[in-house]
């Protein structure tokens, strides 16, 4: 029987440490030793995932499988490796296959879940963490996360039962206190929600877990009057959460990024004159506005119709911005594209969002996904049939709301986590589709106002429906009852649930000492749209 080499478990020691530079000079010797060594390549795989170099470890992992396949473990680090590279259905796939390989695996299930998760499948997620939980009743991670996707599903009951059964084992999670503290909050106990808050024990806990926690924190004492305390959470969980995604999103320069939409507006505002030109078959309604202007209200009212359908928030029309080209220098181009040049563009378009077939006559499709706003003008040329529903709410309540909520991280939500970007987003995202409009005599819109859509939910149905073409039905004043049955992943989910109410009216006001820096971008805009005091 053959003696370790001692420099194996000194390199995982060093490792487990956080010194994965010294883990793999030792791992490096070993694997010149010996090329065949698997344990010490095993190791340098997990070396690179831990300072990020993916694409390394993935090589690495891969050459193992290659070797013996089926290895649970290694299956588990290749989808860990797809997962930090972006790639949510190959990583979801590999976990997949560590779960048949060695069934009894728990991390397998934990990180398929996780994977599922990010795919937007929260029933399997739910799933397999239920698996992860079966095989491991104290994995604190899987029971983390089972809270916050059942919370995310409004399933609000059994999120809380869960957290309960979470914070018996782990007191001080950031994650579990927090589903724990909303139950609280939604039952009127604010003071719970802040004592149980404010008592968590300063930890290492990652940056995104602890902004849940200080969300809830800030909607907490935002119950209780301290509207100070309040901003002050909210800024700090925004601040945690800005510095973890700085990397990813800091520089992004994509159609949703704060730039790229700058870019919409300086390019429209020199236009006049435009023509959307003619197409035959159908042509979606896109659903769009700044975040938390009552979209995803608005898209429910109508996905109650029985001739409507509406997608929620995703990026159907993303190939169709791609075609704007690297810093949006193409996007002159796009506008002059021939018909066969649009017309594949519709085609792959509906491919994506309509996989079963485009809506026929007397359908409607609805593409709801604010951040199209500043680009509504690239989608009316795309499709000239095209109708747009604009969803406007007073900016300074937009800003503020879009400020204090948790998103799921993307070019333009990174910009939320700022209250000077979500104001600078404001004014370019509404000045780009301003701006279209102006330009283009043929773009069909309607403009809801949150505020009349709260006061008058029935009159302004009424006109939503009629401006999609359709008949009015009494469905869509049941709304609520279709909505309970709908997938909704956007922090709104759960307001969608309760009968429509005016509080969020003039929110701002109690914290009109926060917007002063925001004024110059969102003072013109208020008196656009009529919302002066």
């Amino acid at each position: 029987m053959s003696i370790p080499d001692p420099r194996l478990s000194e390199a995982q020691t060093r490792l487990r440490m956080g010194r994965p530079e010294d883990a793999e000079a030792l791992a490096d010797a070993l694997i010149r030793d010996n090329p065949d060594d698997t344990e010490a390549l095993y190791l340098k795989g997990m070396c690179r995932r831990a300072v990020h170099d993916f694409a390394g470890a993935l090589q690495i992992f891969e050459g193992l499988d290659a070797r013996k396949p089926g290895q649970a473990g290694v299956l588990v680090f290749i989808g860990l490796s797809h997962q930090g590279l972006g790639r949510n259905a190959e990583a979801e796939a590999a976990f997949a296959k560590a779960e048949g390989a060695n069934p009894n695996e728990p991390l397998a299930a934990f990180y398929r879940g996780m994977a599922l998760f990010d795919l937007g499948d929260k029933e399997a997620a739910v799933m397999a963490f239920g698996r992860c939980l079966e095989l491991e009743p104290r994995h604190v991670p899987a029971l983390r996360s089972l809270a916050h996707t059942l919370f995310s599903m409004r399933r609000l009951a059994e999120a809380e039962r869960i957290g309960d059964r979470g914070l018996k084992m782990a007191p001080g999670d950031p994650v579990l206190a927090a589903v724990k503290s909303d139950a609280d909050l939604r039952r009127g106990d604010a003071d719970a929600a802040v004592q149980r808050l404010e008592s968590l024990p300063a930890s290492n806990a990652s940056p995104v877990n602890a902004a849940m926690a200080l969300k809830v924190l800030g909607d907490a004492r935002d119950a209780l009057g301290d509207h100070k305390g309040a901003f002050d959470a909210w800024a700090e969980a925004n601040r945690r959460e800005r510095e973890w995604a700085e990397p990813a999103y800091g520089l992004d320069e994509s159609a949703y990024s704060l730039a790229g939409v700058r870019r919409a507006k300086f390019h429209f505002e020199k236009q006049a004159g435009l023509e959307t030109g003619a197409a035959d078959g159908p042509a979606p309604v896109f659903l769009v506005g700044f975040p938390r202007s009552g979209t995803t209200l608005l898209e429910n009212i109508l996905a109650a119709h029985p001739n409507v359908t509406a997608s929620e928030e995703k990026a159907h029309a993303w190939a169709i911005l791609a075609e704007t080209g690297e810093y949006q220098a193409r996007l002159p181009e796009l506008m002059q594209a021939d018909e066969a040049k649009l017309g594949a563009l519709r085609e792959a378009y509906w491919a994506r969002a309509c996989p079963d077939g485009k809506p026929g006559p007397g359908h409607v499709f609805i593409d709801k996904l604010p951040a199209n706003l500043a680009w509504i003008g690239v989608l009316a040329k795309v499709f000239p049939g095209a109708k747009f529903l604009i969803a406007v709410r007073d900016p300074r309540d937009c800003v503020l709301s879009a400020f204090q909520q948790r998103f799921a991280m993307g070019a333009a939500m990174y910009r939320m986590l700022d209250l000077e970007d979500a104001a600078a987003w404001y004014d370019a995202s509404f000045g780009a589709a301003e701006a279209a409009r102006k330009a283009m005599p043929g773009l069909v819109a309607h403009v809801v106002r949150y505020e009349k859509l709260v006061e008058d939910l029935e009159g302004e149905a009424r006109a939503a429906i009629a401006f999609l073409g359709l008949d009015w039905d009494d469905d869509v004043l049941d709304y609520r009852a279709k909505a309970a049955s709908r997938t909704i992943n956007t922090p709104s989910g759960p307001q969608v649930d309760k009968p429509v109410y005016s509080d969020a009216v003039a929110r701002w006001k109690p914290y009109a000492f926060a917007m002063n820096d925001v004024r110059d971008f969102l003072d013109p805009w208020v008196e656009y749209w009529g919302y002066g005091d």
